[in-house]
């Protein structure tokens, strides 16, 4: 035990004070001398004026007394109880949910064991976490939504902090009481895998409430993209779900688009089939907010809007620029060509050599694109989205020019496609330009291997979007694609590059032989295509179902698929976003908005404003985002579930540079007083995956237990501020309360 001293003023005063109030006390009592009183009281009121200098004198010091003991460290446990909506449902004993399931540890002595071998810390959770045990009797469980995954996030977080201010272990066993709703989130998992928590899912009883009769078929959840180019097919992932046993009549998915009837699916399932997943495509034919409606039908009847999937996309004009760099006069530039002119989303530069140094350009007739000669530097290259890169010398361009094509795509999420020729071995040793391929390239790729070279898309290639086929078309287009002349095939794939395209009938040591490639690089994407006979497939290919070739589909997609999602605001290339397009009993919204990675040019001010549902307009305060300056970010409160619609205007000096708009859809949570079973598969997945247990009440072999290790005796300081308590000048008060008594009593005053 040691004892510090933290004085309130230097000591030489309190000495000084001291000193005072002694010959104060000498004054005084020679003047109770004089008085004759009694030598009892006087010895007494001597002693009782001694102990209070003494305590002013501790007081003005202020003493810490610092002491250590040994004691049992515990592990640490987490427990969080679920207070959402659902656990305040009727419990089968009576009461609610939570306070029967609080019970029932009580009666089997589950909280009495985990306390003899833990140190349970309590914390309630629906939208979030919160510290404290619950009290069902003083507090309804109430909370409209439930998120395991933040609460847990935010508990563990307030958790690690105390273990760090205390120098304790941080927890690794989380006890969950609940019911399961919400416990299918993939995020849970997440979540727990990062944090390293073990889960112990306690499952709550089912309720005695009468429990919503579910439809024999129902939407579970649907996919949509955010924005699309006009003129790109949107496409749609539904997840449909039919109870199992029940009789299913004919039905029918419906798509609706502004409230227009634009595609139907019959809607079939296999007799043990509970679960299906249908892709629904359509292709908007005018730019702007598309309002999307997804509904069953059942026979004649039409459900109410209450029963529709509502959601929105945005439908962009943007044009694509492009531009083509090739040396050689190929047959596919033909083609090519033909198709950016007829295809309004984009526009085009292409460049092709006639002699040593000198190129000939070609461009659209009434396009404003057209450059004064060759690029011959970044700033000509930053006005165009997707480069096209044919059979070049590299060594002829300018010295800047591929490290500017590096730092578009990687750093300003440009695209660029790789048409293979005779020098592609020579492009592959560029330093700058080898990053972008997808594919290794060797001296042997420049040699072609001859055809007919038959080739097919792979089991990958077939989800892409370049090779994507709409549901319901008769024609397969990729199903017998003409042979190819001749293929530049690269030695293998680099790590996490996709297949597209391979050569059944040709292999080399890494396997099949490679005809199309594709990556993400950085913030751009990639595309090698190793052949430039393609257009044997607009010559020879079977048209499909919209009298398309196999040529014009696979470019037509393909360059979509790779133009840049970021639009142009002025003369900066803003992107807008939200952190998803719908939500779901989300209570804030964060928008990011960004400037291809750049930070804003000098002057720049953002205007950041959201339209409710209702019709208002609220400006949001914007704040930089601490990981990366470059990106603005803002939060927004959800008022009411609806449409929200976030512009932000960009302005330069106080002008005007550009605006941009996103649109999400905000859904009220899920009834959680329609969860009356409990969730125990859910509970059980996650227990599992986390390498925890689900726990029975009646067998103790799933309750968490301690790790068994020797005792674990640690060294607990405790800290004694006898000033900090008030102890002293309790003290000093009854001291000189009983002086003063004394002397009133007796008559020394």
């Amino acid at each position: 035990m040691t004892v510090t001293w933290i004085p309130i003023l230097p000591p030489w005063l309190i000495v000084l004070a001291v000193l005072g109030m002694l010959a104060l006390l000498v004054h005084g009592t020679m003047d109770l001398i004089r008085k004759q009183v009694a030598r009892s009281w006087l010895a007494a009121l001597t002693a009782l004026r001694l102990l209070s200098i003494l305590l002013v004198a501790v007081c003005l010091g202020r003493p810490v007394v610092r002491h250590t003991r040994p004691v049992e460290q515990k592990p640490p446990l987490l427990i969080l109880a679920d207070t959402s909506a659902s656990m305040g449902l009727n419990h089968p004993e009576g009461g609610n949910r939570l306070s029967g399931l609080l019970n029932d540890l009580q009666r089997r002595d589950l909280l009495k064991t985990l306390e003899a071998q833990f140190e349970p810390t309590w914390f309630t959770y629906d939208r979030d976490a919160r510290m404290g045990k619950p009290d069902p009797a003083a507090q309804q469980p109430s909370g409209a939504y439930t998120d395991l995954g933040a609460s847990l996030s935010t508990a563990w977080l307030w958790m690690r902090q105390q273990a760090a201010h205390e120098g304790a272990e941080t927890p690794s066993r989380v006890l969950l009481l609940t019911d399961g709703h919400g416990a299918d989130d993939p995020a849970i998992l997440e979540t727990a895998r990062s944090l390293g928590a073990i889960l112990y899912p306690v499952p709550a009883a089912d309720s005695t409430a009468v429990e919503p009769v579910a439809p024999p078929l129902e939407i579970m959840g649907a996919q949509a993209p955010g924005r699309i180019l006009l003129g790109s097919e949107c496409r749609f992932r539904v997840t449909l779900r039919r109870q199992a046993g029940s009789t299913l009549p004919p039905s029918m998915l419906v798509l609706t688009e502004n409230r227009n009837r634009v595609a139907e699916y019959p809607v079939t399932f296999r007799t043990n089939e509970t679960e299906k997943v249908i892709q629904l495509s359509h292709r908007p034919t005018a730019a702007g907010i598309m309002e999307y409606s997804m509904f069953l039908q059942t026979g004649e009847t039409v459900p109410d809007n209450g029963d529709a999937y509502d959601f929105t996309v945005q439908v962009v004009t943007r044009t694509t620029r492009v531009l083509l760099l090739d040396d050689a006069w190929r047959w596919d530039f033909k083609f090519l060509r033909r198709l950016l002119e007829d295809d309004p989303s984009f526009t085009f530069v292409a460049f092709l050599a006639r002699g040593a140094g000198t190129y000939m350009q070609f461009a659209e007739p009434e396009g404003s694109t057209r450059l004064a000669g060759f690029p011959q530097s970044r700033a000509e290259l930053d006005f165009f989205d997707l480069f096209i890169i044919g059979d070049v010398q590299v060594r002829r361009w300018p010295a800047n020019l591929a490290p500017a094509l590096r730092d578009l795509v990687i750093e300003r999420g440009r695209s660029i496609i790789f048409i293979a020729g005779p020098r592609i071995s020579q492009l592959a040793r560029d330093p700058s330009l080898e990053p972008l391929l997808p594919v290794m390239i060797g001296g042997e790729t420049a040699r072609p291997v001859t055809g007919p070279v038959p080739v097919r898309v792979t089991r990958e290639g077939r989800i892409a979007p370049a090779f994507y086929i709409p549901p319901g078309t008769e024609t397969d287009p990729w199903e017998a694609l003409p042979d190819l002349d001749q293929v530049y095939a690269p030695q293998r794939k680099k790590p996490a590059a996709t297949i597209l395209l391979e050569c059944p009938e040709h292999s080399n040591p890494f396997g099949r032989m490679i005809a199309m490639a594709e990556h993400t690089v950085g913030r751009g994407r990639s595309l090698y295509i190793g052949t430039d006979t393609l257009w044997k497939w607009q010559l020879q290919g079977r048209m499909d179902d919209d009298e398309n070739t196999p040529h014009h589909r696979f470019w037509s997609q393909a360059l979509r698929a790779m133009a840049p999602v970021r639009q142009a605001a002025g003369g900066t290339r803003l992107s807008l976003q939200a952190d998803r397009t719908r939500y779901r009993g989300v209570p804030t919204i964060r928008i990011q908005v960004s400037a291809d990675g750049e930070p804003l040019p000098t002057g720049s001010s953002l205007d950041l404003r959201v339209e409710t549902p209702e019709g208002q307009r609220l400006p949001l305060a914007t704040r930089t985002d601490p990981r990366d300056p470059t990106v603005t970010l803002a939060d927004f409160d959800v008022i009411q579930p609806g449409r929200y619609r976030i512009t932000v205007e960009h302005f330069i000096d106080g002008r005007p540079a550009g605006d941009l708009t996103a649109v999400v859809d905000s859904e009220p949570g899920h009834d959680e007083t329609r969860h009356v079973r409990t969730d125990r598969p859910a509970l059980e997945r996650l227990a599992t995956t986390t390498g925890g247990k689900l726990v029975s009440l009646d067998d103790p072999d799933t309750w968490p237990a301690a790790d068994r290790s020797p005792d674990r005796i640690t060294t607990r300081v405790e800290l004694i501020d006898p000033w900090q308590s008030f102890v002293l000048l309790l003290l000093l008060a009854l001291v000189l309360g009983i002086d003063w008594l004394i002397r009133l009593l007796k008559g020394y005053v």
